[in-house]
């Protein structure tokens, strides 16, 4: 049987092996390779990066879009919106940006001469998709949603959108916020995964992160994520202030690196809880698994931030669970659908400390809750969001688009 071949559009992929980068592109990829499918990326360049490669048997080029290379701004980090917000140099370059993807794009074609091309982001690799003579499919990830309507772009994207042989959100949360904005095209769900092989309940190695985080037998509390404002960190803190005025044999560790760095240590000095925060910043992705086996409890308190930016799903939530790792998240953005139930994981309000307090003291103070919790979260990754299981669904609309 012939392969497939898939070309995929992204602004994001790991340069490196253990690229702190969101590597969920890079997931797909090596799940859809599983089932008949040949794969070829293209991604951003940054600075040091080979141009082109082949990461894990995926071929992969990456397009230059600004001269000299380590002026290039707009991709990677925390992501092209909150490039365009933090750095002017970056809104200069969406325009060599987007000529520059098109270019690697259109000697893709002659080259690779793919069945189907899947833009991830509806802008600007939707927009690209829509010049190029091959049918093609979109996943929204929400900062396009949110970018389109303080640019002006939703008539643009419902054009792009309009011509995909199939829209997808990776939410029923974010489908209904970009409903909301105004996406007029038919847009199903499909969320980003996991991969069960890499996160696991029996990592190597999380004993040790455990014995060296918590010495005394405290327990973890982990927290990953990006430091800016919408993963709502700041109530973490409080959050956690007031559950040591009840439970004392706790430590709570954040992993991400970000802007709200130097602010938040300064809350946790503020708030007298130096002693027992660690701020790991960024870290291997190869050592995530680790943290999340070694930990006790999951908590990222994510908000809808001051520019409307929200969690569209919470990939770190998924990961936890497949780590047999309680969690706790909030009602915000995406993230219900992925913590559904109360058997899977607990939700408070979004900004409300008291009661994300309230929420980690009952799973901190009653190991047979967490345990149940970790054991229902587990199944339901397992059931709903295995990257092999979300490759095939994949594969069957690549194979409908041709």
């Amino acid at each position: 049987m012939k392969k497939l071949k898939v070309l995929i559009l992204t602004s994001k992929f790991p340069r490196f092996k253990g690229d702190a980068q969101p590597p969920f592109t890079y997931s797909l990829a090596k799940s859809l390779l599983k089932h008949n499918c040949e794969v070829m990326v293209i991604a951003p360049h940054d600075q040091g990066v080979k141009k082109s490669e082949l990461f894990e048997e995926i071929k992969v080029t990456r397009f230059q879009y600004f001269i000299p290379p380590a002026w290039q701004r707009l991709a990677y980090g925390p992501g092209i919106p909150a490039n365009l917000k933090h750095s002017f140099l970056a809104k200069l370059q969406i325009v060599p940006f987007m000529l520059s993807q098109y270019l690697a794009a259109r000697k893709a074609i002659k080259k690779f001469k793919p069945d189907v091309v899947h833009a991830h982001w509806a802008f600007p690799q939707g927009f690209t998709a829509y010049l190029l003579p091959r049918p093609y499919l979109i996943t929204i990830y929400g900062g396009e949603v949110f970018l389109s309507r303080k640019y002006h772009l939703v008539p643009l994207l419902n054009i792009i959108m309009k011509k995909s042989k199939g829209n997808f959100a990776l939410t029923n949360g974010l489908r209904n916020i970009a409903r909301g904005y105004g996406f007029s095209q038919k847009i199903k769900t499909m969320p980003l995964g996991v991969d069960m092989s890499v996160f696991h309940p029996t990592i190597t190695g999380s004993k040790k992160i455990k014995k060296k985080l918590c010495p005394n037998g405290e327990l973890l509390i982990l927290s990953v994520g990006r430091l800016v404002e919408k993963k709502g960190h700041r109530y973490l803190l409080d959050a956690y202030a007031r559950t040591l005025h009840s439970f004392t044999k706790s430590r709570l560790v954040i992993v991400g690196g970000g802007p709200l760095l130097e602010d938040l240590k300064k809350q946790a000095i503020s708030l007298q809880i130096t002693d027992r925060v660690v701020f790991a910043e960024e870290i291997d992705h190869s050592q995530l698994p680790a943290y999340y086996d070694a930990a006790d409890l999951f908590v990222l308190p994510s908000i809808i931030d001051s520019s409307g930016d929200r969690e569209t799903q919470g990939v770190v939530f998924v990961e936890a669970m497949a780590s047999k790792t309680p969690v706790i998240g909030t009602r915000s953005g995406g993230i219900p659908d992925v913590i559904s139930s109360p058997q899977v994981g607990l939700l408070s309000r979004e900004k409300d400390a008291k009661g994300l307090a309230e929420h980690m003291l009952a799973l901190l103070t009653d190991r047979k809750k967490r345990e149940n919790l970790a054991r229902n979260a587990y199944a339901h990754a397992k059931k709903h969001f295995v990257w092999d299981h979300i490759a095939a669904q994949y594969c069957r609309e690549y194979q409908n688009a041709t």
